[in-house]
């Protein structure tokens, strides 16, 4: 199933560049750490991936090539 948009961000891919992000101790540009971060993890993750879920621009399947 096509959801129309170019890429799905899954949870996974956001989980994912949670990890990396983790891995290297960068804090956000909103200077939040990654402590108080993971204070609310599950939550904090949804909301990145529902954001980023709705930024995605829709195409429609007229406008693909075949």
């Amino acid at each position: 199933m096509n959801s129309g948009k170019p890429l799905p961000i899954t949870k996974r891919m956001v989980w994912e560049a949670y990890k990396l992000v983790k891995k290297g101790k960068a804090a956000g540009v909103d200077g939040q750490s990654l402590e108080d971060f993971a204070g609310d993890l599950e939550n904090h993750l949804y909301r990145l991936w529902n954001r980023f879920r709705k930024l995605l621009p829709a195409t429609s399947a007229a406008g693909r090539d075949s």
